[in-house]
Formats: C-alpha cells, structure tokens, sequence
C-alpha cells in the first residue's frame, strides 16, 4: 500500500525538542513509507510569532525550542505527545511563508495533508494563536441535568441535555474561518478542543458530556457521516456540495484572492473519486443547477450587504464570484431551457482548482429583455408591483449597486416544480447584462438571479408568462450567450 507524506512536519522529541523534518528524511527515518501525523487547525489571529520563512529554514531544521511557540501551537505539541504522536503538521511552520511558489505548491496539497492525518486537533474556541488549546470551565455547565414535572394525570422526570454540538461546530470563533470548512472536512479524525470537547469521526460525532450521544442523528447534514460520503451518487453528492458551498460561502478570509483555493482540497478529493469537471466552484455533473446560486441576504437578521469582488476572484456566473453566504440552488430540475455549449476557465497558476484570471459560459439558449431595473436588492415587492401579475423573486448579486444604467436580459435556466403550498411551476434563470461586444457574439455579465411562479394560467399573467406562454418559440428566437 502507498502511503502519503507531507513535505514536511514538526516532529517531536520526549524532551519536547522539535525540529523541522522534511520528506527525504522521514523516508528514511519510515522506510514502510508511513508516518502517522497529527495537524491542527486554528486562527491564526493578528499577533507575531514564529513561522517557516526562507531565512530561517535551516535553523529550524536544527531545532525549536518549544517556547518560542504561541500557547496554542505548544498545548498542539503536548496533546500530541500524550496521544503517542511523533509528528505534527501546522502550516505557519510547514508552508514557507514568504515563498509564493511554495504557497501555491502546498496550499494545492491541502486534500492530502488533512485526509491523510491520523487527528486533527482543533483549536475551536480561540480567535487567535496566543491563547492554548485548554479552557477553564464548569463541568456542570455542560452536564444533563432531570426536571421533575407534574401534570394533572400523571408525573414524569424530564432529563435535559445541552446541544453542545451546536454550541462548538455552530459557534464557535474557529469555524468562521473559510479554511477550516476544508480542514474539518478532510479529517478523518478531529478533537474540538472547546469547553465542553467533542470528537468527530466520519461515522459518529460524540461529546465528552454524554458520550453515548450521537449527533450525527440530529445534524446529520453538517457531520462527516452525510456530507463527506465518498460513496454518494446523485442528487446526494449535490446536496453535499451545496450544503459545503452555503457553509463556506458564510465564513472569513484574510485575503480574498484564497476564494476558491481554500476550498480546493475538498474539491480535489472528490474530483479524484467521481471523476468529474470542476468549473469555478461548480461541477460539471450539475453545472445547470450550480448556476442557479443566489445570494443570502441575512443571516441571522444580518444584513449581509453581499458584493462582487474589486479585483477578479472567479467569472460572474460563478457563486465565487461574490463576497458574502451564497443560497446553491436546491429544487429538482424537470427540464432544461439552454444548452451548455462551452465552459472553460483560466487558471493563474496552473492549477484549475485554484486561482482563477478568467472564465467564459457559452449557452444557446432564449432571452427575454427585462422591465427596466431600477432597484436595489431585495426590493422584491416594488419589482412585483412593476412586472404586473407574474409571481416574481428576484436577488441581485451586488446590493450596494445600482442596475439601472444598462439593459437587462433574463435567461431562463431551467422548469423546476413549485414546491410551496401554491404550486405550479418555477422557471429559474439568471439576470444578465452586456459586458463587451464582439464581432461573433454578445458577451454579458451575471447581474442576479430570478424565478418566476406560473400556476398554469395564462388569464391574467404578467409579461414574461404570456409571452414565454404564447408565443411558439423556434430557432429564430434561439440565441448564443456567452458570460464572463
């Protein structure tokens, strides 16, 4: 069996001594080729401490002085240690940090350095490096506790538990930060090292609290037992990546340029398994439905005031291509309304799961001119009121832009069924405006997303139903759109 081995790691000696170790050596120090590693995952917060550099590469090779090191990197070691651990990878000290050629290189392994660690540590309550992995707490905080409750026909004890797993995984500083979505992910293994620690495997998620607990029963979607599933097909596989996409798309990044390769880990290990097309964050099993994101306003009551990007992140058909929690789309599709004709993106540095410097969609599809838009995001009611009848929701991707200064077109995407208590039919789509103009085709720009609702009536629709409605569409109608 082939074994996997980082570029490098720390290892560490019983006398707490550690040194940087690269893979030539651990070759030769494992010649079975298989070394069992801890990493961890934290903040890294806007203190200084010590980090791989070109400068000091050598000398760090030589060794470590254990107190050098930030609280928490110094508790990672010990509990390694106490765990029979030797090695433990931690990117400030295992990626060259003023390198970019080594950055781009390593930050493109990450599917490999977490899935093939035998622990991750976790480091979920600090918003920073400084303080350890160790919290003072009450034990009885977090411990069930029984309610004697009497009624008028009988008496009954209620035992009550805390949802510890909500407080850690949901809460919890650590998991606001994009990279660890790929971290926690890719683990097979991880200890959540909060007040109350919970261990997380990719069968089970228990608490030190009620260890007989299973809480993958109750947030099944959000553990590594549903939403890591290598063996999933289908519609499982699309509902994994669009539980993933709306997760991450909610959490931080200290520079946005990582949009896509902090999440280029997942996306490796599972293009390696099914074998698909990767296209800017969407997969080509479900490039239709992919396209269909839009953005979450609130969260939380939050007004997220969700923006595209100043500089370039991903093409604007893409849910990458915005600052802020992204909506996947959800419903099932019954019927396509375009053709994929082509899909191609351009990578920065060789890498299409990573950086991206450009990007095109080319669909055959109908389009319909748009009443003007003359409003913000979000103003659904006043865009209702001016599109007559027709049951319209709509989402611009940049709500802090006015789109009124250019035409807009709408492309439906796709028939979908009304899953509300209305019912009928959802016909999906896209909002669009011209970017540049070419001697072949229009080229546009993603401007938002929209779906209108059609119970079946054409007697009192608005304008798009009695027009899609009615009039017999055939190849003169048939046009190629091409998005950046």
């Amino acid at each position: 069996m082939d074994y996997w081995i980082p570029s490098r790691l720390i290892e560490i000696n019983p006398s707490t001594r550690l040194r940087l170790v690269t893979r030539d050596e651990l070759q030769k120090a494992c010649p079975d080729g298989r070394v069992n590693y801890f990493t961890l995952s934290h903040v890294w917060g806007q203190g200084q401490f010590l980090t791989l550099a070109k400068q000091n590469f050598e000398d760090l090779m030589k060794g470590i002085d254990l107190s050098m090191l930030p609280q928490c990197f110094q508790d990672a070691v010990l509990l390694t240690m106490q765990l029979g651990g030797r090695y433990i990878w931690i990117d400030s000290l295992c990626i060259i940090q003023d390198s970019p050629e080594d950055w781009v290189t390593e930050s493109g392994l990450m599917h490999r350095v977490y899935s093939n660690g035998i622990c991750n540590l976790a480091a979920s309550n600090q918003s920073s490096s400084n303080p350890g992995l160790f919290c003072r707490r009450d034990p009885a905080m977090g411990a069930p506790f029984t309610v004697d409750c009497s009624w008028s026909d009988h008496f009954e004890s209620i035992t009550v538990f805390a949802d510890l797993f909500e407080v850690v995984m949901l809460h919890a500083p650590l998991y606001r930060r994009g990279w660890v979505t790929q971290e926690q992910a890719l683990s097979p293994r991880t200890i959540h090292m909060a007040a109350f620690p919970l261990w997380e495997c990719r069968q089970r998620v228990f608490s030190e609290m009620l260890p007989s607990k299973d809480y993958c029963v109750k947030y099944g979607p959000l553990t590594k037992t549903s939403k890591f599933c290598f063996g999933a097909k289908g519609q499982d596989f699309e509902e994994y990546w669009g539980n993933t996409v709306a997760q991450y798309s909610a959490c931080a990044l200290t520079k946005e340029s990582d949009k896509l390769v902090a999440l280029c880990g997942i996306a490796k290990a599972l293009s390696e398994h099914f074998g698909q097309e990767y296209y800017a964050g969407i997969w080509a099993s479900n490039l239709l439905s992919g396209l269909l994101w839009q953005v979450h306003k609130f969260t939380n009551g939050v007004d997220m005031n969700t923006t595209r990007y100043a500089t370039y992140i991903a093409p604007s058909w893409s849910w990458a291509s915005v600052k802020g929690p992204v909506y996947p789309f959800s419903d099932v599709i019954t019927e396509p309304l375009v053709d994929i004709l082509a899909v191609e993106t351009q990578p920065r540095d060789g890498d299409h799961f990573g950086q991206l410097k450009g990007g095109t969609l080319t669909m055959g599809g109908v389009m319909f001119k748009f009443p003007p838009l003359t409003l913000l995001m979000g103003d659904w009611d006043s865009f209702t009121r001016n599109a007559s009848s027709d049951e319209w929701a709509l989402g611009l991707d940049d709500c802090g832009k006015h789109y009124y200064e250019s035409e807009t077109w709408f492309l439906p995407l796709a028939l979908a069924p009304d899953v509300s208590p209305r019912e009928g039919l959802d016909i999906p789509g896209i909002l669009l405006q011209k970017a540049t103009e070419s001697s072949t085709r229009s080229k546009f720009t993603r401007v938002g997303y929209a779906v209108v609702n059609h119970d079946g009536e054409i007697a009192g629709s608005g304008w798009f139903v009695k027009n899609w409605i009615q009039r017999p569409w055939g190849q003169e109608h048939y046009c190629t759109v091409t998005v950046e």
